[in-house]
């Protein structure tokens, strides 16, 4: 899951270990304190940290690559986690 973030679908996933849906929600939210979703959200936006902070994508790019299709969603998921717009954080982060 960690690793391809881009095509991460709850429903594959539960079929795939054969979990039913709400088992495979608790079992996340045991181990990590969150929901599947809150989870994937968080996982998401580690990945574009680290993208902004050392890469030369873009910020669409780097949204495509994990996993979400949709700017303002995106840009809105990573507002409520770091605080920062993406732009913002990577200028921070690199200490510009």
């Amino acid at each position: 899951m960690k690793n391809n973030l881009s095509s991460v679908h709850m429903h594959a996933l539960t079929e795939n270990f054969h979990f039913q849906p709400n088992y495979f929600n608790n079992l996340i939210k045991k181990q990590t304190g969150k929901t599947y979703s809150e989870y994937l959200v968080f996982l998401r936006v580690e990945r574009a940290k680290l993208l902004l902070e050392s890469s030369n994508l873009n910020v669409e790019e780097i949204m495509w690559l994990i996993g979400y299709r949709n700017k303002g969603f995106f840009y809105k998921k990573f507002a409520e986690t770091t605080g920062l717009s993406p732009s913002k954080y990577r200028t921070q982060a690199r200490g510009k």
